[in-house]
């Protein structure tokens, strides 16, 4: 729709990014182009944003795996505490399972309010920004510029995310898991926004000014989630070494509905022609509307290995084979073009020799049907740790290395970043729970207007703070309180039985 939506800023996060290239890419069909060179005689008279009104919804355990006890903080792969959760996390925990165990975790509803989410990312300067930017070719001393009024929501819908349940049968440890490792809800209603421009049109010798009006009020809603069901076994080597297997359903879905309002109309020699008028004998809708719904599964592997000395230390080794998730579906747009208007940039928003001065509304209708493909890309790891538990207090540090990248593939783009190594630690002082985790990324940028803009050698840190207790005999309740990047929090209840 406009250009500031390409700038920089918004390319993360990843999947943000695939559902504002959703958004705009129906929408920007029924509105101009704002790109000019000087001699052009088109110009912005007025802007007004209008009232935006955004919510993000997600929930990820992509930087912090299931569960709140101490072997998931700082990514760890650590056996000291066997439980259900190794059915995700490390296989070979399951081969030092003593008594069957289940666990699910919850989540609150986190949504800090936009002054909160400004202290860090201020949205409403980002979005004026990029205003300026867009009509900056445009804009002349007279225009009359008003910038969108922004109300956002950030952070994670509460609900119960994940779940596990292990069982030690005939010298073997069986497990199973449910998780949502990645899940982004959007809802954007955008009202009021107003875009008017003036032209020339030169007719012999008589060049008289061409007005276009639209008043634009957008509905998007969108969804992009993955989900994990694993099954897992650990068996023992002599008492001490552990080794475990376990393969895991990827199922992807990623859903889209947008509708536009379009209300326009043209001005010529003093009249005015508006738009979406039925009693005019031409086509002259200017509505628009998507729709879209992909999904698809992959299946992925995982290896484990783990040797302990009594229950004071192990030594930890995981191998991961996670896949690319391709989803395949369909998407539907539906688009209502003004001949004349240059929608795909260049010189002039409007070109009046495309004009019919007879049917000055006339709107051209054009309905996409196509069978696409959306790909989601999981990298793959080796990861090596060890636990040392001293007294109240475990400590466990972990090294990983990666193949492969965290993105997605969409419309001949992709876009992520691609982990290279990652260190983590994590500190369990049995009440209180510590984790940090910096990772090394180079940025992917593929089939873009700046691939050569991308960034290398990122670092990424994220970081975790937790605190558990028993309930009774037999019950635990553990929690992740404060996660950095994502605000997640999270509680947990185990059973052993």
């Amino acid at each position: 729709m406009f250009s500031f939506w390409k700038t920089r800023e918004w390319n993360r996060p990843i999947f943000l990014k695939l559902i504002l290239i959703l958004t705009l890419l129906w929408v920007s069909s029924a509105i101009p182009a704002f790109g000019q060179n000087q001699d052009s005689k088109d110009k912005i008279t007025v802007f007004s944003g209008g009232k935006m009104d955004m919510d993000f919804s997600f929930s990820s355990s992509v930087l912090y795996g299931i569960g709140s006890t101490g072997n998931t903080f700082g990514g760890g792969i650590g056996t000291l505490s066997p439980g259900s959760a190794h059915a995700s996390l490390n296989p070979a925990g399951l081969a030092f399972l003593r008594q069957a165990e289940g666990s699910v975790d919850c989540a609150p509803r986190l949504k800090p309010s936009l002054s909160m989410v400004s202290r860090f990312f201020d949205v409403q300067k980002r979005i004026n920004e990029g205003v300026d930017s867009a009509l900056t070719d445009l804009r002349t001393p007279e225009t009359e510029v008003s910038y969108p009024e922004v109300g956002a929501a950030f952070g994670q819908e509460g609900g119960v995310y994940s779940g596990s349940v292990a069982f030690p049968l005939y010298g073997f440890g069986f497990g199973a898991a449910l998780s949502e490792p990645f899940s982004l809800k959007m809802k954007f209603i955008e009202t009021g926004m107003e875009v008017q421009f003036e032209t020339e049109k030169t007719i012999g010798d008589e060049t008289k000014p061409i007005g276009f009006k639209a008043m634009i009020d957008l509905n998007v809603l969108a969804d992009v989630s993955v989900n994990v069901t694993s099954v897992s076994i650990g068996r023992s080597l002599l008492d001490n070494i552990g080794l475990g297997a376990g393969l895991s359903r990827y199922d992807g879905y990623a859903f889209f509905d947008g509708k536009a309002r379009v209300d326009g109309l043209m001005s010529y020699s003093g009249q005015e022609f508006i738009f979406n008028n039925p009693n005019d004998d031409w086509h002259n809708d200017l509505n628009q509307s998507a729709w879209a719904s992909f999904k698809g599964k992959a299946w992925g592997k995982k290896l484990g290995a783990s040797y302990r000395m009594g229950n004071r230390l192990s030594l930890d080794a995981l191998y991961e084979d996670l896949p690319d998730i391709l989803l395949t579906g369909s998407m539907n747009v539906v688009e209502n073009k003004v001949p004349a208007l240059n929608t795909e940039g260049g010189d002039d928003i409007l070109d009046p020799t495309k004009l019919d001065i007879a049917k000055l509304t006339l709107t051209e209708f054009i309905e996409n049907r196509t069978s696409d493909s959306l790909s989601i890309h999981l990298p793959s790891s080796f990861k090596i740790g060890s636990s040392i538990r001293l007294g109240f207090i475990t400590t466990t540090v972990t090294y990983a290395t990666y193949t492969g990248q965290f993105g997605y593939s969409f419309l001949g783009q992709t876009r992520g970043v691609e982990p290279k190594r990652s260190v983590g630690l994590g500190l369990d002082f049995s009440l209180l729970k510590l984790g940090a985790v910096v990772t090394w990324a180079d940025e992917v940028r593929q089939g873009t207007d700046d691939d050569a803009g991308r960034k290398t050698n990122l670092l990424l840190p994220s970081a975790s703070i937790g605190f558990g207790m028993p309930l009774r005999k037999g019950l635990r309740v553990d929690s992740t309180v404060l996660a950095v990047p994502a605000p997640l929090g999270r509680v947990s209840f185990s059973m052993s039985f």
